[in-house]
């Protein structure tokens, strides 16, 4: 896997357009009837992305075609879909009441091409045991019911180089879980996305990335993928 990979300098995700999105078979439902004019296709496969606001975007930033899911999927040539929740977590329920665990039945019933699953920053406070056993679940369930889509896991994203101790545990075990699968793991702890002068890519708020900040993620996150397209 990707595990041991060090992100520093951006990366690009030009190696991404090479992505074939998985071709499928119409469904009968989609097929014309006799007689009648075909019906113009549009669906694009999806790539689906679970996570809080370093995912969703916050605060004016990273918002649509800013936020580093859109960046990515265009470069993958899928269909952004973005199914994570602000101020949510493993454990962490937010404002909303919607753990990640609540919103993973949504993505597997878009059967992407592609999961990305980026959680585990408001889970501080818990523990890395408490978050680690609510993440098992929710990355088994994804890596079953999608058997035929690529699973990437995202360790914890932190807005400086001053990582907490806890998402330092649940950001090595999420290592260890994602090589157990199979899955790719992408590292921004030992990555130090925003560690030194890329701080300055946080916003005034001190915790959440610009529209740059965004930029920086996507590019990491292809840096990543170049060294494993043998998961797609």
């Amino acid at each position: 896997d990707s595990a041991g990979v060090s992100a520093g300098e951006p990366g690009t995700l030009a190696c991404a357009a090479r992505v074939e999105p998985a071709a499928s078979a119409p469904s009968p439902a989609s097929l014309p009837t006799p007689g009648t004019a075909p019906v113009a296709r549009t669906t694009q496969p999806v790539a689906a992305f679970l996570g809080d606001s370093y995912t969703t975007g916050y605060n004016s930033f990273g918002l649509g075609a800013a936020g580093w899911p859109a960046i990515v999927s265009a470069a993958l040539g899928l269909q952004p879909l973005n199914r994570a929740v602000a101020g949510t977590g493993f454990v962490n329920p937010g404002w909303t009441n919607q753990p990640i665990r609540t919103r993973v039945e949504a993505v597997v019933k878009a059967n992407p091409r592609v999961v990305f699953l980026a959680g585990g920053h408001n889970d501080r406070r818990y523990g890395a045991t408490s978050a680690m056993a609510a993440a098992v679940p929710v990355i088994d369930r994804l890596h079953a019911a999608l058997p035929g889509s690529a699973l990437v896991i995202v360790g914890p994203i932190w807005q400086s180089g001053s990582v907490p101790s806890a998402l330092w545990s649940l950001n090595d075990q999420l290592r260890q879980k994602a090589a157990s699968i199979g899955a790719v793991f992408i590292d921004p702890v030992r990555g130090g996305w925003f560690a030194g002068t890329w701080q300055q890519l946080i916003s005034a708020d001190g915790i959440h990335p610009t529209n740059a900040g965004h930029r920086r993620i996507a590019d990491l996150v292809g840096a990543y993928l170049m060294v494993d397209m043998a998961h797609f």
